[in-house]
């Protein structure tokens, strides 16, 4: 029966088979020889210091042991036709973000590539957030036009479109632009 550990090693003890098994050799104190395979279950990097740990679960199979196969297979469905979804960021959100939407069947767009770097991911967050401070007006907007037009009060959401439009050029003007002002 094989054995499941959790190890944190170097990068190199875990690229190369030889060092592996040299590090559960000593960490289980059993000979190298022993050891007839070491199969890795999972793998992660702990890259938030400078020194890099790589996590690793390993089953290890002693002389006579014979692996079973692995055949982890991960179904992902055809999404060249499929309705596209932009992400913008590629760090581990954005990936995973990705990865969950293939899972869905969704075609995930990511954007931070060349020249759209951090920047401009950050500058593009900017923006929808100051994009997301006008969602309630507008959602009361829309909510209250067609109550206006169905008591036959045409001219008032006129006059309060026209209202937003000068407070929201005046305030941009004043905020963004201060030497137009």
């Amino acid at each position: 029966m094989p054995l499941t550990l959790t190890l944190t090693t170097t990068p190199e003890q875990a690229s190369n088979q030889i060092l592996l098994k040299e590090f559960v050799a000593r960490k289980e104190n059993i000979s190298v020889d022993k050891i007839s395979e070491i199969v890795i279950l999972k793998k992660s990097i702990d890259a938030r210091k400078s020194n890099v740990k790589i996590q690793l679960k390993v089953e290890v199979y002693k002389s006579g042991e014979i692996p079973k196969s692995l055949n982890i297979e991960r179904k992902y469905k055809d999404v060249t036709n499929a309705d596209e979804v932009i992400i913008i960021g590629a760090g581990p959100a954005g990936l995973f973000a990705a990865l969950k939407l293939l899972e869905k069947g969704l075609k995930p767009i990511i954007f931070e590539r060349g020249k759209f770097g951090a920047e401009s991911t950050v500058m593009t967050s900017l923006a929808l957030k100051w994009y997301a401070l006008g969602l309630p007006a507008y959602s009361i907007y829309k909510i209250f036009v067609p109550t206006f037009y169905a008591i036959d009060k045409q001219k008032i959401p006129v006059y309060c479109s026209i209202f937003g439009i000068i407070i929201n050029d005046t305030h941009f003007n004043f905020i963004f632009i201060p030497n137009r002002c």
